[in-house]
């Protein structure tokens, strides 16, 4: 899953950061942010049947990955 947090999330910060970023956070956006943590969070929801993940420990996963990736 973190590989897939990585990669789709990192797509949509990138896209929506450059296009509509504005709020600096450290040195990135928060716009950007909001991408990431929604881009994987949707791509951990297609994907979570392969897994034995569940909603919350899928939630509590996107959110580190997301401060993770800000910081």
């Amino acid at each position: 899953m973190a590989i897939i947090f990585l990669t789709f999330g990192d797509i949509f910060a990138k896209i929506i950061g450059l296009q509509f970023g504005k709020t600096k956070i450290f040195n990135k956006t928060l716009e950007g942010s909001i991408a990431y943590f929604l881009g994987a969070g949707i791509a951990g929801i297609i994907f979570i049947n392969l897994s034995p993940i569940t909603y919350p420990m899928l939630f509590l996963g996107v959110l580190a990955a997301t401060i993770t990736e800000a910081l």
